[in-house]
């Protein structure tokens, strides 16, 4: 057999395998990816008709109940759906961008939404104490990929091996090789990619949990005496730094969130801040949300990325 032959064989080899990975992940991680977020889609389009239609103001358990019964009807697991907190900042978004509703109708119906979403913002940190010894999500899917992979890439070798007949051999071994590689590309493009396009509760609570250690790590370098704060007072931490008592409440938001619901929040820190006399409390996110001062108008609230906080923390800026 000529060695062009070989060659085309071992292309045809490659191909049979990354063929026969991306029919498994479509059948199985694929199609599961898929429930997941038409679950998403049924779960806002039903609360948002109601709210609208028939001025339905859903509680937390309401939401609660419409996520849990959507996980059950598409056989996803419920953590893999939106939070509470997401359900709810994706309809307020998608009510102030239709221009089909009435401004007063709009406006009433994002007020009474923003109290809710501030109260379900803080869930996803709580829960995440029950759920934090349990495997990630992620890693079963790459288990399963790999195993998928690594059959796939065997009978890719063995789809060369046949005709060849060579048992043993660097041509073997190269389409083996050549075809985990290739295979183990596309999975990583693709994960990342819907990584962006698919938020989850379990997603948010521990980018929540892991934020919220990240910025009660930048408080302690920086000299501060920290204090965490109990769940129920709508803050993380109490800091004080050079005299001054700060309250931090963490936000792992790389977004804008809506100003009617930013705006309850700066109200309920402003709050806490004249309850326990600090003198300002300040809304910390991953990074900056585009948010200038006048939204925060004369309270004691400021809105800065981690970055800004160690800046602000280091340069003694109080």
């Amino acid at each position: 057999m000529s060695s062009f032959v070989q060659v085309l064989i071992g292309i045809v080899g490659v191909a049979v395998s990354v063929g026969l990975f991306l029919l498994g992940y479509s059948k199985t991680i694929g199609a599961y990816k898929e429930r997941v977020h038409s679950a998403n889609n049924s779960i806002e389009t039903m609360l948002i008709r109601r709210i609208i239609l028939e001025s339905y103001v859903p509680s937390l358990e309401d939401v609660s109940r419409v996520i849990e019964a959507n996980s059950r009807d598409y056989k996803v697991r419920q953590r893999d759906l939106w939070s509470e907190s997401q359900v709810l900042n994706t309809i307020v978004t998608r009510i102030m961008g239709n221009d089909f509703i009435r401004p007063k109708l709009r406006r009433e119906i994002v007020s009474r939404l923003s109290s809710l979403f501030v109260t379900a913002e803080e869930k996803p940190v709580q829960e995440l104490t029950l759920v934090e010894g349990q495997p990630r999500p992620t890693v079963r899917w790459v288990f399963l990929s790999t195993a998928m992979g690594i059959v796939a890439s065997i009978i890719g070798a063995l789809f060369y091996i046949i005709p060849t007949n060579n048992l043993i051999s660097w041509p073997v071994a190269g389409v083996f090789v050549a075809s985990l590689v290739l295979i183990f590309t596309l999975f990583a493009m693709t994960t990342a990619r819907e990584g962006q396009e698919e938020p989850s509760a379990d997603k948010a609570a521990r980018s929540a949990i892991d934020f919220e250690r990240e910025v009660g790590k930048a408080l302690q370098e920086a000299g501060g005496k920290l204090f965490a704060s109990p769940s129920d007072k709508g803050f993380d931490f109490l800091v004080e730094v050079e005299g001054k008592r700060l309250l931090i409440e963490t936000k792992a938001w790389t977004t804008p969130i809506p100003m009617p619901i930013l705006g309850r929040l700066i109200q309920q820190l402003n709050e806490n801040v004249r309850k326990l006399k600090a003198d300002q409390a300040i809304i910390v996110t991953k990074e900056p949300i585009g948010m200038t001062g006048g939204i925060v108008g004369d309270s004691k609230v400021r809105i800065m990325s981690l970055r800004e906080l160690r800046n602000f923390l280091a340069h003694g800026k109080r």
